[in-house]
């Protein structure tokens, strides 16, 4: 009995990092921690500058029906008319309120109400990558969700929505970015659950 407690104390000290190993290991997890970090920031220059180039290259033409609705919200909640469009009279009750309410916002940068909704468009694009990055990482690794990050930044129809003063650009945004939230948090749930069970089997288990 004294022989396999002395051997588990052994095999347990064995298995315990130096303080050396350890630093190395924090040194190198820091080291990949930023290079993750520059990766990123440069996959979000290159999604705003592929968007800003497809603009300038095709151009806009005229306003979307669907933009100029939202257009018009935006431009009646700034001048104190209230949430109403040109669709239907009295308030709108068919477009949901979070874009207007951005391009309001933006328009006073652009002082067009227009140029408002395709900037909001354009920055919300730009950021898509980084919650697709992030649902990739969590559900697999982190080379799955650069590679993920990369086709949304090239795909056509998300650099399209880019600037076009639609909707489903800016909410793609919003609801992937739900999405990781939710992961990260069933993800790290889990990792505390492991962790206080390892610590009661490490505390109370005779084995």
């Amino acid at each position: 009995m004294e022989m396999s407690s002395t051997v588990s104390r052994a095999s347990e000290m064995a298995s315990q990092d130096s303080p050396v190993t350890q630093l190395n290991r924090k040194f190198q997890m820091n080291s990949r921690s930023r290079v993750s970090w520059v990766l990123l920031i440069v996959m979000v220059a290159a999604s705003f500058a592929i968007r800003v180039a497809a603009l300038a290259h095709w151009g806009t033409g005229t306003i979307e029906s669907e933009g100029a609705e939202y257009a018009k919200i935006a431009e009646n909640l700034r001048s104190g008319v209230g949430y109403v469009g040109i669709v239907s009279p009295g308030p709108e009750v068919l477009f949901n309120p979070l874009f207007p309410l951005l391009i309001a916002g933006g328009s006073f940068l652009t002082k067009n109400f227009e140029w408002a909704g395709r900037l909001v468009a354009l920055i919300m694009g730009a950021l898509l990558p980084l919650p697709v990055f992030g649902i990739a990482s969590r559900l697999f690794n982190r080379r799955v969700g650069f590679i993920a990050g990369a086709l949304t930044l090239l795909h056509p129809l998300f650099v399209y929505l880019s600037f076009m003063v639609y909707s489903e650009g800016p909410y793609a945004v919003v609801l992937l970015s739900a999405v990781y939230l939710v992961v990260r948090a069933l993800d790290d749930s889990r990792s505390e659950e492991r962790r206080v069970g390892k610590e009661c089997r490490s505390r109370w288990s005779p084995y």
